[in-house]
């Protein structure tokens, strides 16, 4: 993690991950003194909110919208790939794409008839930029002023988390990298495809397509024009630059007058040109149907249909209010801007995927029984899709879908039951839609979503967990695979929508006294989270000790995370973090420790070679695993979860010791008492050992006496409930182990 700021000290290390300890800034105050600063800011940022949103409105009205919209659009949101295969954007973006959102909803304010075709010079475009940064932060910040609510000390916790999740909704975007986006999208919707030919006029897929290329024409025509003017500045004198700069984007006028301009104010040329460049992006995001219908092979009247359901004109939001964009914006269903009956322009065509299944759903949400139907299709899909999921990460597993069970005469049905080894997982799956009213942070809103998709479908796994724990007994459960020797259950939620983050860490939920404390709750994940989870992990037993320790470390800690920050320190740390995660008092910031899969995934996207990130292990701890996994012996699984709670540093100190000890072996082993075995002992919360052994050649009575013995000695020094031994005969060259 980046150090942010000062930091008193390092509170713990593990491998190259580091915890830094922030001391509370406001801990010499007294609460009464911290509510009345936090409303004195509340009630300044309300002044900067007003205050900036009148600026911002009066220069959308002073310039042409629609290249003040391409010009942030294309500096803040397209990266471009380099001959190196390296990953850059023309600048170092300031704004992300909610703030553009927002810039488009405050542009559609403005009547036809008094849009302003001024072009906005540098430092103007620079005012609008600054001013959109200053309007979403005064917006969140604006609202310190509910501390003056009586509310707020009666139920403290439901405000912080409807303050989380209000952030996240006038932030966040992505629910999955951009071709898992689509991949997902397509396959819900298309057997939807005829139900949206008969109400609309066009299929499902055609409309995922018709974003899709849009995107794939808007980066290639960005792509081009920096190509261009790459070209243009490799030309030596002014002159050439500028001859060369009008020929490749045919421009038309009096090129020495524009040469005679440079000479004579001695300005900086490269500079001048990319701004003045900047006046033809509104074309590249402009089109007409007659002429893309062509393109993409979408039949014009089926356009001419659609695409006014998801546009707006200039004007449609004069009379809506500004603070409601914030979270509750027009264009994340309506992305497009109709210019004409014909033209119509779009500097953000993601917009879409970002809401891909919201808007699908809303299309056909007023024809009768339409709403049930894509209810209905999304839970089939996630099924499914779970079922294939863990059926490849988990091969030659058997497992039940749709499994039917009774208890007290009542039955119940689980999505998915897989036996791994002597682990059982246990999948509950949930399509359902959060609310738009609980991402605006609706408290009602909020608690019914949170029951329904996070609590109920981990009532039901426990008692399903609790049943197979105290009865083993296949029969009483009608399963097809024997659960005798299950030692451990695994329960873990799928969901197919985005629940503002705080599906990673459901029990801080319960630690705020939001949900009830009485039954342990099951991690749950995205349905794009975890299948780049079982894509990065490419064991088996990866899989499976990411699935227990993410349970563990879920109940133990609590964060600030999505998914693929949690991934990003498992292949950190494997989760071995030291005592800290034992902390209750703490509250970790993990934000931001996907980058490593980010870069990875985005790198692939755009066609670079790059390694996949993988678990960080030793060459030998890794190589034992593939042994393991490859034999899978009796109880391999807790034989995994064992070697994968070793951190990489006992890793290493391990192996040296042990090299030490086999080398000590091969000379002394006939000197009575010789030293040939060590263990790695857990630490406090963890009750697994390894025991180290280097021996001769012996028999199998002598190797059994041996391993007897060494097991005896480390649950006599250590508090080991259980152990694996390792041992190689240094008369053999087994690799990466004699016996195990």
């Amino acid at each position: 993690m980046k150090k942010r700021g000062k930091t008193k000290h390092c509170q713990h290390k593990s491998d190259d991950f580091h915890f830094y300890k922030l001391e509370n800034p406001f801990k010499n105050f007294s609460m009464e003194e911290i509510t009345s600063k936090f409303i004195e800011a509340g009630d300044s940022y309300e002044k900067e909110f007003l205050s900036s949103f009148k600026k911002i409105e009066n220069l959308l009205n002073e310039f042409y919208p629609l290249a003040i919209l391409s010009i942030l659009s294309v500096y803040n949101l397209f990266r471009l790939v380099t001959d190196s295969n390296q990953i850059v954007t023309p600048r170092k973006p300031t704004l992300d794409q909610s703030h553009i959102e927002l810039l488009q909803a405050f542009c559609l304010r403005i009547p036809a008839n008094k849009i302003s075709y001024k072009p906005a010079l540098p430092h103007q475009i620079q005012i609008i930029n600054d001013l959109l940064i200053s309007i979403c932060d005064s917006f969140a910040g604006k609202r310190f002023s509910l501390l003056k609510d009586d509310r707020f000390a009666q139920n403290k916790s439901m405000m912080f988390l409807q303050e989380r999740i209000r952030t996240h909704t006038q932030r966040v975007r992505n629910w999955g990298y951009f071709e898992q986006v689509v991949d997902i999208s397509k396959r819900i919707y298309e057997p939807l495809n005829k139900r949206y030919e008969t109400c609309i006029g066009i299929s499902a897929i055609d409309i995922i397509n018709f974003f899709y290329i849009l995107i794939k024409q808007s980066e290639t025509k960005i792509c081009n024009h920096w190509d261009k003017l790459s070209d243009v500045f490799k030309e030596k004198s002014i002159e050439k630059i500028i001859s060369k700069y009008y020929k490749l984007f045919d421009l038309k006028g009096d090129q020495n007058e524009l040469i005679s301009f440079c000479n004579d104010n001695e300005i900086n040329l490269v500079d001048y040109l990319k701004s003045h460049s900047d006046i033809l992006l509104v074309d590249y995001f402009s089109f007409r149907l007659s002429e893309i219908s062509q393109e993409i092979q979408i039949p014009l009247e089926s356009l001419q249909r659609f695409l006014p359901l998801l546009s707006m004109k200039f004007g449609d939001l004069s009379n809506e209010e500004p603070e409601h964009f914030f979270l509750n914006n027009p264009i994340w269903k309506k992305p497009l801007i109709q210019l004409t009956k014909d033209k119509f322009f779009c500097s953000m065509p993601q917009v879409f995927f970002g809401f891909v299944i919201q808007i699908l759903d809303s299309l056909l949400e007023e024809k009768e029984n339409s709403k049930e139907y894509c209810s209905t299709r999304k839970s089939i899909f996630l099924e499914e899709e779970v079922e294939n999921i863990f059926k490849v990460a988990f091969p030659g597993s058997p497992y039940v879908r749709n499994f039917k069970w009774k208890e007290n005469d009542i039955e119940y049905e689980t999505d998915l039951i897989i036996k791994v080894d002597s682990y059982l997982i246990v999948v509950e799956s949930k399509s359902g839609s959060i609310s738009l009213s609980a991402l605006r942070g609706a408290p009602k809103s909020i608690e019914r979503n949170i029951n329904e998709l996070l609590i109920y479908p981990s009532i039901q796994s426990y008692r399903l967990e609790k049943r197979i724990l105290q009865s083993k007994d296949s029969s009483l459960f009608n399963l097809p695979f024997d659960i005798s020797s299950i030692q451990k259950v695994i329960r873990i939620s799928i969901t197919l929508e985005d629940f503002a983050m705080i599906q990673s860490n459901i029990n801080q939920l319960k630690r705020d006294g939001i949900i009830n404390n009485e039954f342990p709750v099951s991690p749950t994940i995205l349905l794009s989270d975890i299948k780049i989870v079982f894509d990065i992990l490419i064991s088996e037993m990866e899989r499976l000790h990411y699935l227990v320790r993410r349970k563990e470390i879920d109940e133990n800690m609590t964060y600030f995370a999505d998914e693929l920050d949690l991934l990003g320190i498992y292949l950190s740390t494997g989760f071995n973090i030291g005592e800290i995660e034992q902390n209750k008092k703490a509250v970790f910031n993990f934000i931001g420790n996907s980058t490593i899969i980010d870069d990875y995934y985005l790198s692939v996207e755009q066609g670079i070679s790059k390694e996949k990130p993988k678990l960080k292990l030793t060459k030998w701890w890794r190589e034992i695993i593939k042994f393991v996994e490859k034999r899978k012996p009796n109880r391999w699984s807790e034989i995994a979860e064992i070697l994968l709670n070793i951190s990489f540093d006992d890793q290493k100190k391990g192996e040296k010791e042990f090299k030490r000890y086999i080398r000590n072996v091969q000379k002394n082993w006939e000197i009575p008492g010789h030293k040939n075995s060590l263990f790695i002992c857990p630490q406090k919360y963890c009750f697994n050992a390894i025991g180290l052994i280097a021996y001769k050649e012996l028999s199998k009575n002598e190797r059994f006496n041996l391993i007897e013995n060494s097991v005896n000695s480390i649950f006599k020094k250590c508090h080991a409930k259980r152990c694996l031994i390792i041992g190689k005969n240094v008369d053999s060259n087994d690799y990466p182990y004699s016996i195990l």
